[in-house]
C-alpha cells in the first residue's frame, strides 16, 4: 500500500488530500464540514430524482481533473 499526504494550508479552508495509489483511492479532509455534507447530500438527492446524474458527476469530475482544470487551492475548479 502506498498512501501519501499533503497538506494545503494556503486554501481558504486548511485541505489535507489524501492519495492511496495501490487502490487508486483519492480524497480531500477539510474544517469545513458543514458544506462538504450539504453539497454531498444535494448530489445524493439529484442522483435519487435521476440516476443518470451520479455517473454524469462522476465523468465531468475525471474529465476537468484530466483537463487540468481542478484545483481550488489555485483558483480552479473545486472537487466538490
Amino acid at each position: 500500500m502506498y498512501l501519501s499526504f499533503q497538506l494545503i494550508d494556503g486554501a481558504v479552508v486548511p485541505i489535507l488530500k489524501l492519495n492511496d495509489r495501490s487502490e487508486r483511492l483519492e480524497g480531500d479532509i477539510s474544517v469545513d464540514i458543514q458544506n462538504s455534507i450539504f453539497n454531498t447530500y444535494l448530489q445524493k438527492c439529484y442522483g435519487e430524482m435521476d440516476p443518470r446524474v451520479t455517473p454524469l458527476v462522476v465523468i465531468v469530475k475525471y474529465w476537468a481533473k484530466m483537463s487540468g482544470i481542478t484545483g481550488a487551492h489555485d483558483h480552479k475548479l473545486s472537487g466538490q
